[in-house]
């Protein structure tokens, strides 16, 4: 009879255990009195700024402008001898400004692009409008056409070296017209003190 008793006893404990053991594998383990459990550590996030934000793009354009070459960037803007781009750039537009004549005898400016040749001198690649005085849109348009593959020759540089020049589109030579005459020499006294004496008696 006691062994019945025990059994029974024993019977209870195991599936009293089983069912406890049931409850944890379904829970978890967390039944609300633990400490949370431990999630797995992620990849670590830089703590510096990312590489979008506004300080890494001011950086990187800071280093740019640093590496770059010539200060102000760009073609250097030259000063050649006036008298050579004369003779070699304003005569070919002669048929420019009989077909397009400017409208107020001040001259446009064109900037031209150039490029240092193997032989010496700059060739003309472009130009563009730095500002239009009396030149008109024939005028600028036709000067611009007739000015590519034109050389002002006398200057020595790298060939293929860039450059900048501005260019008034002033008369030709050939065809301007010729300057007004000197006004005469003026025949009045320059002060009183110029002025010829009176000669003879006291004034009556």
């Amino acid at each position: 009879m006691k062994k019945l008793v025990l059994l029974a006893v024993g019977a209870i404990l195991f599936l009293g255990a089983v069912a406890i053991g049931a409850v944890l594998l379904f829970t978890g383990g967390d039944t609300g009195g633990g400490s949370p459990a431990v999630q797995a550590p992620g990849p670590v996030q830089p703590s510096g700024p990312s590489a979008s934000s506004p300080a890494v793009i001011a950086a990187e354009a800071l280093a740019q402008a640093k590496g770059a070459k010539g200060y102000p960037p760009g073609p250097r803007s030259l000063q050649l001898p006036a008298g050579a781009v004369r003779i070699a750039l304003s005569e070919p537009l002669v048929d420019c400004f009989r077909t397009y004549p400017p409208h107020s005898p001040l001259p446009g400016v064109l900037t031209l692009d150039l490029e240092a040749q193997s032989g010496g001198g700059f060739a003309v690649l472009d130009s563009r409008v730095k500002s239009w005085g009396g030149a008109t849109a024939g005028l600028v348009e036709c000067a611009q056409r007739t000015l590519r593959g034109q050389v002002v020759k006398g200057t020595s540089y790298p060939a293929g070296a860039r450059a900048t020049y501005d260019f008034e589109l002033d008369m030709p030579p050939s065809i301007a017209p010729p300057p007004p005459p000197d006004p005469p020499p003026s025949t009045l006294p320059a002060n009183r003190g110029q002025m010829p004496q009176r000669r003879g008696g006291a004034s009556r």
